[in-house]
């Protein structure tokens, strides 16, 4: 997968997870960039692609999905073709 395009100016990574870089880097490896990561699942990107990135809300975790319908009214399994309602457990950190 190739690295998310949102990464650089991501609000979460540079606010929220500045004075955590492993819980980041952990993160960064899942949804963001690398080999196994998949941007297709990330919360933040779902919603930044649906209603802008403006409106993606500083507290919103990568593994929020079941949070992408109540901020875009879209529910995040027609989205990604997953979500919470495809798995049979939620996501993880």
């Amino acid at each position: 997968m190739t690295e998310c395009e949102h990464l650089v100016t991501c609000a979460f990574f540079h606010d929220r997870l500045a004075k955590m870089p492993s819980m980041s880097l952990m993160l960064k490896q899942r949804y963001c960039e690398g080999e196994w990561a998949d941007n297709t699942r990330c919360a933040r990107r779902i919603v930044a692609v649906k209603v802008g990135l403006g409106d993606v809300p500083d507290d919103l975790y990568p593994a929020e999905v079941y949070r992408v319908k109540g901020i875009t009214g879209v529910p995040p399994s027609t989205i990604t073709g997953g979500g919470p309602d495809a798995r049979s457990s939620e996501d993880d950190l």
